[in-house]
């Protein structure tokens, strides 16, 4: 009889977390739930995402950053410019 090899989620090195408080855990939970992943893999992201900047100079980061705020700053003028021609129209 051949058992089944186990899937990645189950062999992948695991770590405890405590959180300071519920408040965290919700947090996440609802992060998780907006970006459509699990509790797990939107902790991931974030430490890769958070480690990822460690190793950008800083001069990427302010690029990186005035990027997203022009990008930001796009999506909000183009949010004003369909709710003032909701309103006109």
């Amino acid at each position: 009889m051949s058992s089944k090899p186990l899937p990645p989620s189950r062999t992948a090195p695991q770590f405890v977390i405590r959180f300071p408080d519920e408040g965290m855990r919700d947090r996440i939970a609802e992060a998780a739930k907006k970006n459509g992943r699990s509790m797990n893999a939107e902790i991931v992201s974030r430490l890769e995402e958070s480690l990822d900047l460690d190793e950008i100079d800083l001069a990427e980061r302010m690029e990186a950053l005035e990027q997203t705020v022009e990008k930001q700053t796009n999506l909000l003028w183009e949010a004003l410019q369909k709710t003032q021609a909701k309103k006109k129209g």
